[in-house]
């Protein structure tokens, strides 16, 4: 089965497709829609929901602590989840999907963040990505718990990334 929003060219084919989806209408997040908040979004996300994102830039840490799709609509360098000081996504349960977004972490304090993107626990599916950021790791793998796939993903500006490989394992990484 495909599901797909016709006036967005997204399908859920696009998506993992071993997860049944939610029967919940998808949120769309964007800078002129109903929602703006991308962190609120993902908090009142229906488990096995959908989430799609519209061009902007989402300041504040978005804590996923579900499986939840999050799919960028347009341009990957015009969706931008930001986190100051602290990474901008942090994966703590689920095995959702983070696709066709830019993950990036800045550090205004003068002190590198550790990451851009934290993987706590859960099986979640990075996919066409851009992970960027002043931090000491792009993406950190945090514990046994935590078993990503990322594919397809542009990684890049991690200080410390070629020497901490604990952090980003390649047996963790898959490229296409």
């Amino acid at each position: 089965i495909v599901d797909c929003d016709w006036s967005s060219d997204v399908c859920s084919s696009d998506l993992a497709p071993s997860r049944a989806v939610a029967h919940a209408s998808p949120l769309v997040v964007g800078p002129e829609e109903q929602v703006t908040n991308l962190a609120e979004a993902v908090r009142h996300a229906q488990p096995g929901g959908r989430i799609y994102v519209k061009p902007g830039v989402y300041q504040g840490t978005v804590n996923i602590n579900k499986t939840v799709d999050i799919v960028g609509l347009g341009a990957l360098a015009d969706i931008v989840i930001q986190g100051i000081d602290e990474p901008a996504v942090v994966c703590h349960a689920g095995d959702g999907t983070l696709k066709g977004v830019t993950i990036a972490a800045i550090s205004q304090s003068g002190l590198k963040v550790a990451a851009a993107l934290a993987i706590k626990a859960g099986r979640p599916t990075v996919d066409e990505c851009v992970v960027i950021g002043d931090v000491q790791a792009c993406i950190e793998i945090e514990s046994a718990k935590a078993n990503p796939i990322i594919r397809r993903c542009r990684i890049r500006n991690g200080a410390e990334a070629d020497r901490k490989s604990t952090r980003l394992n390649s047996s963790h990484s898959q490229q296409s």
